[in-house]
């Protein structure tokens, strides 16, 4: 039986099609192409060096996880001080929280380095940064790392309040996080604040938030993309070695 709480699960098997219960495929902006040569499991993954995709699904806005795979495209790593979203979800964001009412998976492409990637949360009220997490191009001996890692980015509703003000008025505590690999890069970064107005709708791999774009945040393959409206970790896990089945 297919969990509820997945609203979107993608295997990019040379398609976007959605295999959780909601079938909602992707739409794909700019160049994304499928990989048949580099891939976690299955077949294929998504390459995403000058584009975005667009999940059709929407994410309750405190509480939810986005969890994928991801190797790194050192090739077509822009050569100069970049950034751009992982994913993005909501109406107004940016890294220095200049506005408000968003979700993003924030990279700075530190070139030739690394990537240097953050969860960041703008509510009205409160806002967080979780600290970074860090890929880096080469390993201790100069040579070019070419890998693998699982990124679970993770927002938990932790007030069990069940005022039934408004959120304006009542506003949730969340406790957020990010992992790399299972391990945390922190204990959870608590924020209180409300979400007015938010666009659920989310973009994958835009180098803007909020928009369908043609630039790129961090280039690269992505694989086995779940959306989750439940936080599915809260502490330290063993990443999948298998391909989700809900």
């Amino acid at each position: 039986m297919s969990n509820p709480n997945t609203l979107g699960l993608y295997h990019f098997e040379n398609n976007g099609a959605d295999s959780s219960t909601y079938n909602n495929p992707i739409t794909m902006w700019g160049t994304p192409t499928y990989s048949s040569s580099i891939y976690k499991f299955g077949n294929y993954s998504v390459h995403l060096p000058y584009g975005s995709i667009q999940p059709y699904t929407s994410i309750f806005p405190y509480q939810w996880t986005v969890d994928f795979w991801f190797y790194p495209d050192w090739t077509a790593m822009p050569q100069y001080q970049a950034g751009g979203y992982m994913f993005s979800c909501g109406t107004n964001t940016d890294p220095n929280h200049s506005s408000v009412q968003g979700i993003g998976l924030y990279a700075i492409i530190n070139y030739p380095l690394c990537y240097e990637i953050f969860l960041e949360v703008d509510m009205i009220g409160g806002a967080v940064d979780t600290k970074p997490i860090y890929i880096y191009r080469y390993d201790e001996h100069g040579n070019t790392v070419n890998a693998w890692y699982h990124i679970a980015a993770v927002s938990e509703l932790i007030d069990t309040n069940s005022n039934p003000k408004p959120p304006s008025l009542n506003p949730p505590t969340l406790a957020v996080n990010l992992y790399l690999n299972g391990n945390s890069v922190d204990a959870p970064k608590n924020c209180t604040g409300y979400f007015p107005v938010l666009n659920n709708t989310m973009y994958f791999g835009a180098g803007e938030h909020g928009i369908e774009d043609f630039s790129s945040g961090p280039p690269g393959y992505y694989d086995e993309l779940r959306i989750s409206s439940t936080a599915r970790w809260t502490s330290d896990f063993t990443p999948p070695t298998a391909p989700y089945s809900e």
